[in-house]
């Protein structure tokens, strides 16, 4: 009995932590990001990385690998390191270079 009120509670600290880190990840993509009376802009100087746009894009990893690979989104990236970084001006480029115009 003692040791499922553990393991209950070790859980419920495990769900926290998780919600907390989600929170700071959330806070941290909300300061890149500045609130319009129409929703959000992304700051042109806003610095990025592939979760950020990821969540932002709303896309897996693949997708945002296909964007980059192919060419369409520009992204930083340090000598021998799999870490990238995104600028907004980045983003709102790519956004830009998909736009449909109205046919009408």
């Amino acid at each position: 009995m003692i040791g499922k009120v553990l393991e209950l509670v070790e859980n419920q600290i495990d769900e926290n932590k998780t919600s907390k880190e989600n929170k700071d990840a959330n806070a941290a993509l909300s300061d890149r990001l500045q609130k319009t009376d129409l929703g959000f802009e992304l700051k042109e100087n806003a610095v990025l990385t592939d979760d950020d746009v990821m969540e932002l894009l709303r896309v897996g990893a693949t997708t945002l690998r296909k964007y980059r690979d192919e060419g369409h989104l520009s992204f930083r990236q340090a000598p021998n390191s799999d870490k990238r970084w995104y600028m907004g001006s980045d983003i709102m480029a790519f956004l830009n270079s998909c736009l449909v115009s109205a046919y009408r």
